[in-house]
């Protein structure tokens, strides 16, 4: 039954890509036959606990993204409440970690406040907070970059490679990047790219994971 869920999902979403990608958003028409609205449900359920398994290292293959997470259960969720005649809710990106917690709330006060080109991060890929320094050297104006993706400061050709570090930092608290400045291309507002170094640190608070880069010019 999970199965079949997962088969009807793929089938809207990989029918909706080509016009997502142009218009930056999508609108999923899925059709679902009534003996399969409780597969959902199936599907979601057997979903979670896959990603607590793999979470715990039970299964041989990391667990998803928070964001990612969220997106299934509200799609398996999306299908149950219609079925019952509510009306569509749309998706909504999860809210940036909390900073009203004193360890988030002053990491996010001293990245503001730098001198230095600083970006701080949250468990969900989400800048949180950045300096003026970093916002000028990346052609952002103060403050608009806070609430991306900081996939938005990866060049296009890396998203991949990002995606998949990141996850890793989230299972193992790992990466090939973690404390080693690394001399690595950013990707400008405009598209362009800064070559920059990167010094890329993890720290956990009592409200979350921290990610905090440090951006700095590549000597000469």
């Amino acid at each position: 039954r999970a199965q079949r869920a997962h088969a009807l999902l793929v089938g809207a979403v990989v029918g909706t890509l080509p016009g997502a990608l142009r218009r930056g958003r999508a609108d999923v028409a899925l059709a679902v036959p009534v003996e399969d609205i409780l597969c959902f449900g199936v599907l979601r359920g057997a979903l979670g606990k896959a990603t607590a398994a793999a979470g715990a290292g039970l299964l041989l293959c990391p667990p998803t993204l928070p964001e990612l997470n969220a997106l299934r259960d509200w799609c398996c969720d999306e299908v149950a409440r219609q079925a019952t005649g509510l009306p569509a809710q749309p998706w909504r990106h999860p809210t940036p970690i909390d900073p009203r917690g004193s360890g988030v709330r002053a990491a996010c006060l001293a990245v503001r406040a730098s001198s230095s080109a600083e970006v701080l991060a949250d468990e969900h890929d989400i800048v949180i907070a950045v300096s003026g320094a970093a916002s000028e050297l990346l052609g952002w104006p103060d403050g608009h970059l806070e609430g991306a993706r900081l996939t938005a400061l990866v060049p296009e050709r890396y998203v991949d490679a990002h995606l998949a570090g990141f996850r890793r930092l989230l299972l193992t608290g790992r990466g090939d990047l973690l404390n080693q400045p690394t001399a690595l291309p950013a990707r400008r507002r405009d598209g362009s790219e800064q070559p920059v170094v990167i010094t890329l640190s993890r720290r956990a608070e009592p409200d979350g994971l921290l990610f905090h880069a440090l951006l700095e010019m590549p000597p000469g």
